[in-house]
């Protein structure tokens, strides 16, 4: 298998990389771009768990073996965002329980993933324009208005939103409401060790997003060795590309630079 190196952050994350000295790599997710697809599912399994054992027994360890350990690195800090956290937070989950892994995960960041699905969502869901009988696309105009909330992003930045687009796999977008959301923090994140920062932005549109769910989602990590949760205020959901970039971005490095200095190990 294949996971394909993005380019999608590297301009907004280049400073501060640099400025910080951390190494950072951005890949697609399994299915997605040029890395190599999951589809089909085996029978008993589900899109999230394949992508989390993917990240795990693959992807993670190639990534450590080819960029972590010969940087001398200590370890893996995970950054996920949306549909990305199911399989993040399924890797740390099976991470924690893998008596022998092929890298150290130091920490998991998530954003994006709530654990209740918003009224508008169900009552208005994205209108998905089929692209083969396994994938679907979300047309950018829709999508735009979606990720974004007005005044939140560069209108440079949304001249890249057809460059930026990808198909989806059914399997996942179709499915994580019923798959993941019933199960995810009793069936995975009650495993997760290593310190986690999970936040949500007020309003989202595919979640419920205020305290209470931030407090629900935080002590799903009942043994993670550090759990941070925010609500960040009038962020739109895809906060990595809006004018919060740079302070969520900082803020991402700044917790994983925690994470490899070993202040908050399991």
């Amino acid at each position: 298998m294949t996971a394909n190196i993005s380019t999608l952050h590297r301009d907004i994350l280049r400073p501060r990389r640099a400025s910080l000295g951390v190494p950072f790599i951005s890949i697609d997710r399994p299915s997605y771009g040029g890395t190599t697809s999951i589809l089909p599912i085996p029978d008993g399994s589900d899109f999230n768990h394949e992508t989390g054992v993917w990240l795990h027994r693959y992807i993670l360890p190639r990534l450590w073996a080819e960029f972590g350990a010969p940087n001398k690195c200590n370890s893996i800090v995970l950054l996920c965002h949306s549909l990305g956290v199911m399989g993040g937070i399924i890797a740390a989950s099976l991470h924690a329980r893998d008596d022998e892994p092929l890298y150290p995960l130091g920490g998991l960041i998530a954003s994006g993933m709530g654990n209740t699905q918003s009224s508008f969502m169900r009552m208005t869901p994205p209108s998905f324009q089929a692209v083969d009988e396994d994938h679907v696309l979300l047309p950018p105009s829709i999508k735009d208005t979606i990720m974004f909330k007005p005044g939140t992003v560069d209108a440079e930045v949304l001249e890249q939103s057809g460059r930026l687009n990808s198909k989806a796999p059914i399997a996942e977008t179709g499915l994580f409401t019923a798959v993941w959301l019933p199960v995810w923090k009793e069936k995975w994140a009650a495993h997760i060790t290593v310190p986690v920062m999970f936040s949500l932005v007020e309003d989202d549109p595919f979640f419920v997003a205020d305290n209470t769910e931030i407090e629900t989602c935080v002590k799903a990590f009942k043994r993670s060795s550090r759990v941070d949760g925010s609500l960040v205020s009038g962020a739109p959901h895809c906060m990595e590309l809006s004018h919060w970039s740079q302070g969520w971005y900082a803020r991402c490095f700044g917790f994983a630079l925690e994470c490899a200095a070993g202040l908050h190990e399991p």
